[in-house]
C-alpha cells in the first residue's frame, strides 16, 4: 500500500493526536482556511511525531477510551485519500483478468452477464461529524477526503440493473469493514473496506444504506487504452498509457504524480496476484456469501 513507500504517510500516522476526537466527543467545527460557514468536520490536533512502533498504541492517542476505538480511527486515516487509486486499479484488474481473449471467466450480477463497469464520480451524503480535517503543529491545515469529490466503481448487467461498489467510503466512517481471514494472500490485512449495493437503493428503507449522486462515468470495460493495455506483457508496462488516459479524460488540475505512479504499480502488482490466484486455484468458490463483517459503519467491532 502506499503507506509502505517513504514520504507517503498520512501525518496523522506519523504524529501523536493532541485532542480526543471521538465520535460523540468531538463536535465538527469549520474547516480553518474555508470561507464556507457549513464547510465543517471533526478536527484533529497533531503534536509531536513519534514513531511507527508507536502508531495506534496510547502514545498516539493518548485520550482514547478503548483500543477497538483507537483501531477504528486508524483504518480511517488510512483509506484517507486514496479514493481514485483504489478504484482504477480495481477496475483495470477485473479488465485484466476477466476480459482478454485468453479469459475463462466473466463477471455476473444477479446472474446475469456484466454488460460494462468502470469509474463513476459524483457526491456521496455524509455529515460533517464524520468528516475529518488534521491541523498540524505549525498551524497548516490538511483537508480530510471530499464527499462531495468521490469516486466508486459502476457494475451494470445486460438486463440494466447496476450495482455501487465502492472501497473508499469507510475513511468517513461509512459502510462496513469485512474480515479477510478467508482470502488467501489478504489474510495479513486482517480486515477490508467495501460498499456494495443497488445503483437505485432507497437509502430512507435501510439506514445503512448510502446515498450517491453521479455526475460522471467512464466506462473501463469499453475504453480503447484500456483494452490495448490488457494485451501487453505485463500489466505496469501499460502504466504510462493509463496514466495519460485518465488525466486527459478527467482533465485533473495537477498531473498523476511520479510517487502516484509508484504506487500503482505496488497496488498493480498485489492486486493482480491475489486476485488470479484466487480464481485460478478456485478460491473462490469457498469465500462466504455474504462476507463476514467485523466493523459495520457506525459501530464498533
Amino acid at each position: 500500500m502506499a503507506q509502505n513507500i517513504e514520504g507517503t504517510l498520512h501525518p496523522a500516522m506519523t504524529h501523536r493526536i493532541v485532542n480526543n476526537p471521538a465520535p460523540g466527543i468531538c463536535e465538527p467545527e469549520s474547516i480553518p482556511g474555508s470561507e464556507n460557514p457549513e464547510d465543517q468536520a471533526v478536527h484533529i490536533i497533531l503534536g509531536s511525531k513519534l514513531g511507527p512502533e508507536e502508531l495506534d498504541s496510547l502514545t498516539w492517542w493518548p485520550h482514547c477510551a478503548s483500543q477497538p476505538e483507537r483501531l477504528r480511527l486508524l483504518r480511517r486515516i488510512v483509506f484517507d485519500g486514496y479514493d481514485f487509486h483504489l478504484h482504477w486499479i480495481a477496475t483495470f484488474a477485473f479488465l485484466w483478468l476477466f476480459y482478454t481473449d485468453r479469459s475463462k471467466w466473466r463477471l455476473k450480477l444477479k446472474n446475469s452477464p456484466v454488460a460494462d463497469f468502470g469509474l463513476a464520480h459524483g457526491k456521496i451524503d455524509i455529515d460533517n461529524k464524520d468528516r475529518l480535517v488534521y491541523i498540524l503543529e505549525d498551524g497548516s491545515v490538511q483537508r480530510g477526503q471530499d464527499p462531495k469529490d468521490h469516486w466508486w466503481i459502476y457494475v451494470r448487467n445486460a438486463r440494466g440493473d447496476e450495482a455501487i461498489l465502492d472501497y473508499g467510503a469507510y475513511t468517513w466512517n461509512a459502510g462496513p469493514m469485512v474480515s479477510s481471514a478467508p482470502y488467501k494472500g489478504l489474510e495479513q490485512l486482517r480486515v477490508g473496506p467495501g460498499v456494495f449495493q443497488a445503483r437505485d437503493a432507497d437509502p430512507t428503507a435501510n439506514p445503512s444504506t448510502l446515498h450517491y449522486v453521479e455526475d460522471d462515468r467512464f466506462s473501463i470495460l469499453e475504453d480503447e487504452v484500456f483494452g490495448n493495455a490488457i494485451n501487453r506483457i505485463s500489466a505496469w508496462e501499460a502504466l504510462p498509457d493509463i496514466c495519460a488516459r485518465l488525466e486527459d479524460r478527467f482533465k485533473f488540475k495537477t498531473p498523476i504524480s511520479d510517487l502516484d505512479k509508484q504506487v500503482a504499480q505496488l497496488w498493480l502488482e498485489r492486486t493482480f496476484m491475489n486476485l488470479t490466484f484466487a480464481v485460478v486455484e478456485g478460491d473462490w468458490k469457498q469465500w462466504p456469501s455474504p462476507p463476514t463483517v467485523v466493523d459495520e459503519g457506525g459501530t464498533l467491532p
